[in-house]
């Protein structure tokens, strides 16, 4: 396969594991709005935590099943995983807790996000 072909086919993965990502933030959006009304709107994000631990479970099995420089770990590892999981939303609620000052929500986060994503 050519660099174009793997560049467009990790591109179309990363789509669907973003898609999946918006879904499933969604999905816990409109758990925690009817579990607490309006209110569930500033909940602590669980959902993001569930993507975010999710993908790095996968990436973790992918690398250790798939051999180095595969294609489907390019694919699925990258592609998939890279869209799925998010960095930029979870630096964005960490960096808001910390201009509002609530530095144990914020010291939280972060734990609670890099632990078992490293585990």
């Amino acid at each position: 396969m050519n660099g174009w072909g793997l560049a467009l086919l990790v591109a179309g993965a990363g789509a669907f594991g973003a898609l999946g990502r918006v879904l499933l933030d969604d999905a816990g959006l409109a758990l925690a709005r009817r579990r607490e009304g309006v209110r569930g709107l500033g909940a602590w994000p669980w959902a993001l935590l569930l993507i975010n631990v999710l993908g790095s479970f996968v990436l973790g099995l992918l690398t250790g099943a798939l051999p180095s420089g595969s294609i489907w770990l390019a694919v699925l590892g990258a592609g998939w995983c890279g869209g799925f999981t998010t960095f930029s939303t979870w630096a964005v609620l960490i960096g808001a807790d910390l201009l509002a000052r609530r530095w144990r929500r914020a010291a939280f986060t972060v734990a609670a996000h890099l632990v078992p994503g490293l585990a």
